[in-house]
């Protein structure tokens, strides 16, 4: 039986990696199948059910895991029977929870700016500003190669990111004069960011570390990680003036829905927004009625 089981988990990595699907998601996928195993008992495959997934799916809501985890565990599944056992599970029959709308959390400009501020390592400051000047994923950093650097047309290269698509990314003069200082002094020769003891690329958790590590030091109380630093420089250039088509390119988003929805993040620009009582002329206690207490801005 261990050996049908370990053929089974070879055969969904091999599949997760012809997908091109990331190391964290084979990771994830593997994780989910093997809670899912342990909970069905041996039942085979080609007997289980749309009903057998739900059952699981109704003893996760007992553990109390988040929306995230459910979701994870459904695609793990769903994974598994379409491209290892050849098999579909119609989705009317696996119940998802409702997709839940959380105001995302960015950092100020002043945090951002206490960020740099704290940040005195020159690999560390480079990895920085790359993340925020260009709104990269960390995975796009740590792959990020010298030769993708174009500095006389002040570009930056992203090859095979997310969906295995290419783009290009401005590259700012600040942020070249920081790269600059950074590759002067640790000279590396293939990967822009090599990783400890002759490992060619950097590594995501040590950018983790380091991140986590800036923010206790600037005093933000916020969980701060490299995705967050690419929510806030997308939120950022909208803030700036960047148009929606443009943030979308720059971002690599696949759907431009998806670049929208930063509106709702963004303070500054849902209060920048005119809004229809500023057209009425004629309104009833008008400034001067109120006492002053009531008229300033807070």
């Amino acid at each position: 039986m261990e050996t049908i089981l370990l053929g089974i988990e070879k055969k969904l990595t091999e599949m997760i990696r012809m997908k091109h699907y990331s190391p964290l998601t084979e990771k994830s996928y593997l994780y989910h199948w093997r809670r899912f195993e342990q909970f069905k008992k041996g039942k085979h495959h080609s007997i289980l059910s749309s009903q057998d997934i739900n059952d699981y799916l109704v003893f996760l809501n007992t553990k109390d895991v988040s929306d995230s985890y459910f979701n994870q565990a459904i695609n793990a599944i769903r994974f598994m029977f379409r491209y290892v056992f050849n098999r579909k599970i119609k989705n009317y029959l696996v119940v998802r929870p409702p997709k839940a709308h959380k105001q995302p959390i960015i950092l100020d400009y002043i945090e951002v700016q206490s960020l740099f501020n704290v940040c005195h390592n020159a690999k560390h400051l480079a990895c920085l500003s790359l993340m925020y000047s260009c709104a990269l994923r960390v995975s796009e950093v740590i792959d990020l190669k010298i030769g993708n650097i174009d500095s006389k047309q002040m570009i930056i290269y992203i090859r095979s990111a997310k969906g295995r698509k290419d783009r290009m990314v401005p590259l700012s003069d600040v942020c070249l004069r920081v790269l600059r200082a950074y590759w002067l002094k640790y000279k590396p020769k293939e990967y822009l960011f090599n990783g400890q003891n002759e490992n060619p690329k950097y590594t995501a958790h040590s950018i983790q570390l380091w991140l986590k590590a800036l923010a206790f030091k600037a005093g933000i109380n916020k969980r701060v990680h490299p995705h967050l630093i690419r929510h806030t420089s997308i939120t950022h250039g909208l803030e700036g003036g960047t148009d929606i088509r443009t943030l979308q390119i720059i971002a690599g988003h696949k759907n431009i829905k998806t670049t929208i929805g930063y509106t709702h993040s963004s303070p500054r620009f849902i209060s920048s927004v005119n809004t229809p009582l500023q057209n009425i002329k004629n309104i009833p206690f008008q400034n001067k009625t109120l006492p002053s207490h009531l008229i300033t801005n807070h």
